[in-house]
């Protein structure tokens, strides 16, 4: 008898063993950062007067001397920052109607000015480019004893600030960072070293497209791809459920998950099941039966087990998607 016992605990532990973790990831759709009501989606870009085109930074070169580096373009960076907007929300059809207004020689809106700018464009929303800076690095590095390889670094810093007019409201919502883009260029010889870094006006041109795709971002609904995962045993059922779902059968897998979920008398097999269908909810948008079987999931793996911890922080991503889809139905209207 306690032979056979032996044998049963032996056995438990290959299956215990024997268990997966397979992983998956797919788009979502995350809410943009600012609401627009359907009423306010018609919109006006319009951009603050900028005092001058000279941005400083810094030079550091292959000896790491710090020199002053001062650029200077002929372009009108907020022009480039509002065609950018304009050609992006364009291609997205999500305001019935995009204007561009230029510039305006103000640093906040005043009632008689946004009314104004309504009247003129017929829109019911602005967005103002309050104000951007742009700072220019530029870093050479020298390798080996030799100095026979060379390689430079062009980056640009950029902080910009939009203040939005949501319809009738005369308060903005206001949307700020900061981020950078860089240009590497590569070489044998240090004459020839920033050949490979395009002119100012070019680096300067990517960056306001850069500022404006990354407000855009913010602005609209977009595609977030996320990382899941699901459990896999040894098990005959769990086996033919881990072939269904490769082969997308959703449907079938969680049928066996549950089948699972019900006949096993084990809390470790229950509690992967039910994760399981949790993965198998959420794919399906029934986003409160998925945070029950994750709840359920965890209640029955161990206290302090990885599994657990796993399914701790899925319910917490769960939770989100719970949030943000409440968001969503409001923007996707």
């Amino acid at each position: 008898m306690k032979l056979l016992l032996n044998i049963l605990c032996l056995l438990g532990l290959i299956l215990t063993s024997c268990t997966t973790i397979e992983s998956l990831s797919f788009d979502i759709i995350q809410p943009a950062k600012i609401t627009f009501p359907v009423y306010a989606r018609s919109i006006t870009t319009v951009s603050r007067k900028m005092p001058g085109k000279e941005f400083n930074g810094t030079y550091i070169n292959g000896y790491e001397n710090l020199q002053k580096l001062s650029i200077k373009t002929r372009k009108n960076l907020g022009a480039t920052i509002e065609r950018s907007i304009i050609n992006t929300l364009n291609e997205t059809q999500y305001f019935s109607r995009i204007e561009s207004y230029g510039e305006i020689d103000a640093e906040v809106l005043n009632n008689k000015i946004i009314q104004g700018i309504k009247d003129s464009t017929s829109t019911s929303s602005i967005l103002f480019l309050k104000s951007f800076s742009i700072e220019p690095t530029l870093i050479d590095f020298i390798y080996g004893p030799s100095s026979e390889y060379y390689t430079s670094t062009f980056r640009i810093k950029i902080k910009a600030i939009f203040d939005i007019y949501l319809g009738y409201d005369i308060q903005p919502k206001t949307i700020a960072f900061t981020d950078s883009i860089k240009w590497d260029s590569y070489s044998t010889n240090k004459e020839d070293l920033h050949q490979f870094i395009p002119d100012i006006d070019e680096c300067l041109k990517e960056a306001a497209e850069y500022i404006g795709n990354k407000v855009v971002q913010q602005l609209l609904p977009s595609n977030k791809n996320v990382k899941r995962f699901y459990f896999n045993t040894s098990s005959p059922i769990m086996k033919d459920a881990d072939r269904y779902w490769k082969s997308g059968n959703y449907d079938y897998a969680s049928y066996l998950w549950e089948y699972m979920y019900e006949t096993n008398k084990k809390n470790y097999f229950k509690a992967m099941a039910a994760a399981n269908l949790a993965l198998y909810n959420e794919l399906k948008d029934n986003y409160i039966q998925a945070e029950i079987w994750a709840k359920i999931s965890i209640d029955l793996f161990k206290d302090n087990s990885e599994e657990r911890k796993m399914m701790e922080n899925y319910l917490k991503e769960l939770k989100k998607r719970i949030e943000d889809d409440q968001i969503l139905r409001f923007q996707l209207i």
